[in-house]
């Protein structure tokens, strides 16, 4: 999210965009994998189980990455998070939040 407020800014101020819409995002593909290795690596050593494949959501072609060159070229926007970043800020973003004790319930089963 705070990428797109980062890009919404870029194409606020920018004196005269030549294009009407952008593709916002971080330029990479992360998979599911990855982003619970991130997890364990900044929250906790837990076990994830994830199947096959990154196309995890039943309908074809859910993954894909977009092509963000036209706003990093003509926004000057340039993605500042990763998949550990965004772990990262999430994390950080709870505990400033004072949401912690929620996360951590017995019902959620986070331990964060």
């Amino acid at each position: 999210v705070k990428d797109v407020a980062a890009a919404i800014t870029c194409a606020c101020t920018c004196d005269s965009p030549p294009r009407r819409a952008y593709n916002i995002g971080s330029g990479r593909l992360a998979s599911l994998p990855e982003f619970a290795e991130a997890v364990r690596r900044h929250i906790a050593d837990v076990e994830i189980t994830i199947g096959p494949g990154v196309d995890y959501i039943p309908v074809p072609s859910s993954s894909c990455l977009m092509d963000i060159s036209a706003a990093r070229a003509e926004l000057g926007y340039e993605p500042a998070f990763d998949v550990d970043a965004m772990v990262i800020d999430y994390v950080e973003t709870v505990h400033s939040l004072g949401l912690a004790s929620e996360v951590n319930s017995a019902q959620s089963g986070w331990k964060g």
